[in-house]
């Protein structure tokens, strides 16, 4: 067993297309979705929807929007509640180190307490920022709870509002957007495998892993590769036939060159023989002029060699 496979980013294969991760979230929802019957998975339906829509995800059926929409609009209630719940308890302790009337209580709480509870939901993360920015200055140990408080509010009440949600790509990037999906499916993963623990059945009702295909060329990037390589193998073919006539041409000249080569020392050979039979004719003569055969030896001998040269060149 390796433990730390555990704490990978699953579904972040680069061999997994954007395609494939929206069709398999868009069918997890649905499923996620029909489980859901007490809102016990309200907070990861709701968060789930909102990366698939950031990605660009289509709508879903009309049943799993009313309940993804359900849910949201569930947590965003019972993330209102813990807000309550925790600055009544805030609320209290600045009373106790800051009297109501004082300058620093009423930078938190100018109208009391009543004011959040009474505020509208739009109006409610206003008031929030005041109190990060009252607790900058006089509650430094409490910046990040009221941090935590405003920024879970905002997450919570942006997903829930009309118009919001289907927000495709909000401030970031496609790249940014798929990696939040691929995150919150992993997150989604850990904490359904933890409720449904000892239920390995559980796992195929909410994943259907079969539609995670791996990324695959579109038919028109397989024409284009495939006339791409067409030219090449016909570019290579062309140069090997211009290789193979120069190959030839190179061959014959060759050819003709041994030709003529052999028919001029045919015939010096044969102007050698000529020569030399005219020259034994002439032996014992006083003063030996060309006879008829000498002549023609010499005769032949030089057209042999004009023609020798001739066929050559």
């Amino acid at each position: 067993m390796d433990p730390s496979r555990y704490f990978e980013i699953e579904f972040a294969s680069k061999n997994l297309s954007t395609h494939s991760l929206l069709d398999f979230t868009h069918d997890h929802i649905h499923r996620l979705a029909s489980h859901n019957a007490k809102g016990q998975h309200d907070e990861i339906l709701s968060d789930t929807a909102s990366c698939y829509e950031a990605l660009g995800g289509k709508d879903a059926t009309e049943q799993t929007k009313l309940a993804v929409q359900k849910a949201r609009t569930s947590r965003k209630t019972a993330q209102r509640e813990v807000i309550h719940e925790q600055l009544s308890r805030i609320e209290g302790g600045l009373h106790s180190e800051f009297h109501r009337s004082s300058p620093e209580y009423l930078e938190f709480f100018p109208q009391g307490l009543s004011e959040l509870r009474r505020s509208p939901e739009a109006g409610l993360l206003s008031l929030l920022d005041r109190l990060v920015t009252a607790s900058q200055t006089h509650t430094p140990d409490k910046f990040a709870t009221f941090t935590t408080l405003r920024d879970d509010w905002k997450k919570v009440y942006d997903a829930a509002s009309e118009g919001r949600a289907a927000k495709r790509g909000t401030g970031g990037s496609r790249a940014e957007a798929k990696e939040a999906l691929q995150l919150q499916l992993t997150r989604n993963l850990h904490i359904l495998g933890l409720h449904y623990l000892g239920k390995p059945a559980m796992a195929d009702a909410l994943f259907d892993t079969s539609r995670l295909k791996p990324r695959q060329k579109s038919e028109t990037a397989k024409a284009n590769t495939q006339a791409r390589k067409a030219e090449a193998d016909a570019l290579r073919a062309e140069r090997r036939a211009a290789k193979a006539e120069s190959d030839l041409r190179i061959a014959n000249a060759d050819a003709r060159r041994r030709e003529a080569q052999a028919r001029i020392e045919e015939a010096k050979q044969r102007r050698e023989e000529i020569l030399a039979s005219g020259a034994q004719a002439q032996v014992g003569a006083e003063a030996p002029a060309q006879t008829p055969a000498t002549r023609a030896g010499v005769r032949l001998g030089s057209e042999a060699s004009a023609n020798a040269a001739e066929l050559a060149g």
